[in-house]
């Protein structure tokens, strides 16, 4: 359900206390470094499994080449 409003561009943050829609500057940071901190290291360790893969094929196979996964080689093609 949460997932659903976020979506839909309510910002929603959470903690070990529960869900609250944030009020103020410090709790919005809060949000966005909490979803720094799990985006930023994931995409990593996906860029990172990527190359081994690329470098074990002879650049044969690339596992971002699936049409599903567009985005994300879009987003990690960029950051590299």
């Amino acid at each position: 359900m949460v997932g659903g409003l976020r979506d839909m561009g309510i910002l929603i943050g959470s903690s070990r206390e529960g869900y609250k829609i944030p009020t103020n500057h410090y709790e919005i940071k809060k949000y966005v470094q909490h979803g720094n901190s799990i985006v930023i290291p994931l995409l990593r360790r996906i860029s990172v499994c990527r190359d081994a893969i690329l470098l074990s094929t002879n650049n044969s196979l690339d596992i971002l080449e699936d049409p599903e996964f567009e985005v994300l080689k879009g987003i990690i093609d960029k950051a590299n």
